[in-house]
């Protein structure tokens, strides 16, 4: 098996939509939009390069800036996979496109036992606080 036909755990569509999902829980009973979302997974993921913030989620890297350039279709990949499974909803209003969690979602994300999503649930909780 070669290196491009594996899923990509780290920064793939389980990995985006699991910090998707986060975030939209939430922000639950609200939608986001893509463009929110992309911001928001990027505070989520370098909540440290804010005066104030948790510490972030993924180590600091030089040209991290860039790195909201390539996030939407990865985002937007995870948004998919997520939504295929009942966990995020695609809601159609006057401000077009967006996005929210179902009611299942927390009970999901209550399932997940692991220091990186509470860490993530928690950094997603001020994200969402703060720029919301």
């Amino acid at each position: 098996m070669n290196d491009d036909s594996r899923a990509s755990v780290f920064n793939g569509p389980v990995e985006t939509g699991l910090r998707s999902l986060t975030i939209l829980a939430s922000a639950f009973p609200s939608s986001l939009s893509l463009q929110r979302l992309i911001v928001f997974d990027y505070l989520a993921v370098h909540s440290d390069d804010i005066d104030g913030g948790p510490s972030g989620i993924h180590p600091q890297t030089p040209n991290r800036g860039a790195e909201l350039l390539v996030r939407r279709e990865l985002i937007q990949a995870g948004l998919r996979l997520y939504q295929s499974r009942g966990l995020i909803a695609e809601e159609f209003g006057r401000e077009g496109l967006s996005y929210g969690a179902t009611e299942n979602s927390g009970a999901f994300l209550d399932t997940l036992k692991a220091e990186y999503a509470r860490q993530l649930r928690s950094t997603a909780d001020w994200v969402v606080r703060h720029f919301a």
